[in-house]
């Protein structure tokens, strides 16, 4: 179990780097979204062939598998990249990542998975962190009110694709489910760039370089981790330990941006840090 902590732990650290590409592009956060996760399918499609040979799997039963959690997975970046770039990047984590608060409902009307009283307890402490920042001023404006929101619907979508990871698929290979998940959500949001935008502009080499680094850091690394965290460890674990991208998002703020956190946010980061810690050495 320490090497899936590890794991996911790094993978916690990938997805909080998200804020840092997505606040220094300039890109329509639709089509940010939909080079992010082509990108990402592309680089794994070798792993994804290999893999496939192996197992012998159709690729209409890996499609069927995975494109309802990706067109989920596609909104939920949509969202979090319009949300994210209005609000500090300490805020727009802290919003999107109150999948504490939901991931126990979701898993239970699913696969009706109960939590550990250890869980309620951590789950408690990281809620009364979230409602410390709450009310000392999340939003205090009114693109801070919107940014917030969108971050608030982009974890509703989060939660429900992460939970959807969880059910019994049919090949055993994370990458048999990766790639498709990646190539269903990043073709839903070309699509509705396309619709809602039309055929997007070239845009300068920089531009590509953050949606690749967006492609390679947080969606393989942060999503791919918490993808398979998905499948050995409990979910409450998953998304206790996940609020760890709080501090993340927190110090990659300050570093890049020179975004100082509220004093709320300590105390907060404290009793979320402290709710992962819990649940993680439960026996």
């Amino acid at each position: 179990m320490t090497k899936d902590y590890a794991l996911l732990l790094v993978g916690v650290g990938a997805a909080a780097s998200s804020v840092v590409m997505i606040k220094a592009s300039a890109l329509s956060p639709i089509y940010m979204a939909a080079l992010r996760l082509l990108m990402s399918a592309i680089i794994l499609l070798p792993l994804f062939l290999i893999h496939k040979k192996r197992e012998r799997v159709g690729l209409g039963v890996l499609l069927k598998e995975s494109w309802l959690p990706g067109l989920a997975l596609g909104v939920h970046f949509i969202l979090w990249i319009q949300g994210a770039r209005v609000i500090p990047a300490a805020n727009a984590a802290l919003v999107v990542n109150m999948m504490p608060v939901f991931m126990p409902l979701t898993v239970f009307i699913m696969f009706r998975e109960t939590v550990t009283r250890r869980e309620i307890v951590a789950t408690l402490l990281a809620m009364t962190g979230l409602v410390i920042v709450s009310l000392s001023g999340l939003a205090v404006s009114m693109d801070d009110f919107r940014g917030s929101v969108m971050c608030f619907a982009a974890m509703g979508f989060l939660t429900v694709y992460l939970a959807m990871g969880r059910t019994k698929r049919t090949a055993k290979s994370l990458w048999l489910y990766l790639v498709p998940l990646y190539f269903s959500g990043g073709v839903f949001c070309l699509l509705v760039e396309l619709a809602l935008n039309g055929v997007p502009a070239a845009a300068p080499p920089v531009e590509y370089g953050h949606a690749f680094l967006l492609a390679l850091l947080p969606t393989i690394i942060g999503h791919g981790m918490f993808n398979r965290s998905m499948r050995v460890m409990r979910p409450q674990v998953v998304s206790l330990t996940n609020l760890n991208q709080v501090v993340c998002s927190g110090f990659y703020g300050y570093v890049f941006f020179s975004e100082i956190p509220a004093a709320s946010f300590w105390p907060a980061a404290a009793l979320m840090m402290a709710a992962a810690v819990l649940v993680v050495t439960e026996k």
